[in-house]
């Protein structure tokens, strides 16, 4: 299945499907506890995101 999600613009926002690039963004956001536990993720075993996770996280919100 291919994520059909519309582009949305609002004043200070633009969502919008992920693109190849946002791999790097993402694995320069970092993998805190304090980010894990804002999307209700576990925090008791937190590993460093690495490359390979960060590309899974994209690919996995692309389809």
């Amino acid at each position: 299945m291919n994520n059909v999600s519309p582009l949305l613009k609002g004043k200070n926002v633009i969502l919008r499907k992920p693109k190849d690039s946002d791999v790097n963004d993402y694995l320069a956001c970092k993998q805190t506890k304090e980010l894990i536990r804002m999307y209700g993720g576990d925090t008791r075993n937190l590993k460093p995101l690495t490359l390979q996770d960060a590309k899974r996280h994209v690919e996995y919100i692309k389809s």
